[in-house]
């Protein structure tokens, strides 16, 4: 199967969002593997979990409502759908069946309460650097300090969180799941 999605992916993206999406599927194995986590199942969803960023806005708009329920302000920054059509899209073209990685590609762009492990290793391996030591043992403290990081980057650009990162933000922090 990664064979064929590797192909698909790199006829349908540009070759930047592709490199992209091997690194990220390539640091959620490795993290994946420090977790405890199947492997395979991380390296789809990290390999998939774009596939939605670049087709056109208005399919995307469509594809995600096919699915999810679409929010005011989600309709504001279109882009941000690309996780909930990816979904669609994985399961329509590839049959991909398995819950995990459909969570994970539709929460990967914002975080989400009701996000999967797999959800939470797919948002960190999209935002972390392959080689970066940034990561910890505990899933809880790394979800925790990529969502700091992101909230302190939106405001300090006077920008506010969408309403699911900061929900997981703070479902996180109220669980006190940090070592």
């Amino acid at each position: 199967m990664k064979s064929s999605i590797e192909a698909y992916l790199k006829k349908n993206m540009s070759s930047k969002r592709f490199e992209h999406s091997i690194s990220t599927a390539r640091t959620a194995e490795i993290l994946c593997r420090i977790y405890g986590m199947n492997e395979e199942m991380g390296y789809i969803a990290g390999l998939v979990h774009d596939i939605g960023r670049e087709m056109k806005l208005g399919k995307m708009v469509s594809l995600a409502r096919k699915e999810f329920e679409v929010e005011a302000w989600e309709l504001e920054n279109p882009k941000l759908l690309h996780g909930k059509a990816g979904a669609v899209l994985i399961r329509k073209e590839f049959r991909i069946r398995e819950e995990e990685i459909l969570n994970a590609v539709a929460f990967h762009t914002l975080g989400h309460p009701l996000m999967m492990d797999l959800g939470k290793v797919i948002y960190i391996s999209d935002y972390v650097e392959p080689r970066r030591k940034y990561f910890s043992q505990n899933l809880y403290y790394a979800i925790f300090t990529v969502l700091y990081k992101k909230l302190r980057y939106l405001e300090k650009k006077g920008r506010k969180p969408a309403p699911p990162t900061l929900e997981l933000y703070n479902k996180i922090q109220t669980e006190r799941c940090l070592n």
